[in-house]
Order: C-alpha cells, then structure tokens, then sequence
C-alpha cells in the first residue's frame, strides 16, 4: 500500500506540485472508500477518468467553511455534475469529493452542514480513518487535485479560487 503522507514530506513539499512547465513524478493517488450523505459508496478507482479534487475538510474549521465558496465556484465552473458528462468528455470535469474528517460523521451530518453552509457539491464521510492514513492528513482543509489517471498532481491547504483555476486548468490538460 503507498502512502501519500510520506510522499507529502518529499514530492509534496512546498504544496505546489504544478509549479511552471516542469512535469511532476508520476505519484499514484492512494484509492480510499467513503460515503455519501445519502449512503452511496465511492472509490477513487470508480472515478477514473474523470479529475477529482479531495478535499478533507472539519464541521468546526473557520477555514473550510471558507472554502466551501471556492469549491462552489469549482463546482458551477468544472462540475462533471453540472456541466453534464454529455457536453464534456469526462477528463474535462472535475469531480469534488469532499470528506469530513470529523470522528463520528454521519449522514445527517453532513446534510445539516451542506444546508447551514449553503454546499453544492456532494459531502462524504468515512467509515475508518484509513483514507486520512493514506493521505497523511495533518489538518484541515486540505486539497489534493487527482487527475483522470489517478495520479496526485497538487497538495494545498486553504486556496482561493483564483489561485486554484489554473492548476485545475492543468490537471484537466495533464496526460
């Protein structure tokens, strides 16, 4: 099993991968399991093809709730969801799965945060703490752009929507 928390310390240093032209080590994104608000399981696996921004985010964070503007405009921008998988090939999307890293998220959890924050996107919870593991979570919003080959491609903390379009731009170009 890779663990990307290693990889943080090394190819993630400094949080830009995409920084210039100059092309990154091709870094596998660890697959996880998790779970919408209304039960559906996903895997990073079933979201091949398509660029995913994970983002790990908590109920309490000033931070994220901050965030939760620059992901709706992600998502009215680039959604796969919204623009429709029909008028874009599916690498020309971006997927949003955000996590609540919260002990014991349920789904009512995230409906009252995703109402009370006024989300668009859908909210996901894990059932075990492996995928924080895996990514070696160390706070919260934390930001992993994924592209369509399931390569990690970008690592941020908090970033504003205009500093994130153009790595988003990239990752949807990246082969």
């Amino acid at each position: 099993m890779f663990v990307v928390g290693a990889l943080v310390s090394t190819v993630f240093s400094g949080a830009v991968l995409l920084a210039g032209d100059k092309p990154l080590p091709k870094v596998k994104a660890p697959d996880f399991v998790v779970y919408s608000e209304d039960g559906r399981k996903v895997t990073l696996s079933s979201l091949r093809g398509r660029v995913v921004l994970l983002e790990f985010f908590g109920e309490h964070c000033p931070y994220c709730a901050r965030m939760v503007k620059e992901l709706n405009m992600v998502y009215r921008n680039y959604s796969c969801e919204k623009v429709g998988i029909k008028k874009r090939k599916r690498g020309d999307c971006v997927e949003i799965v955000a996590i609540m890293a919260d002990r014991g998220t349920t789904p009512s959890k995230l409906k009252k945060y995703k109402k009370n924050k006024g989300v668009f996107y859908n909210l996901y919870y894990a059932k075990s703490p492996e995928v924080f593991v895996k990514y070696g979570l160390r706070g919260v919003p934390t930001i992993f752009l994924i592209d369509k080959n399931g390569y990690a491609r970008f690592m941020s903390y908090y970033i504003p929507y205009d500093k994130l379009e153009p790595y988003i731009l990239k990752v949807m170009k990246a082969h």
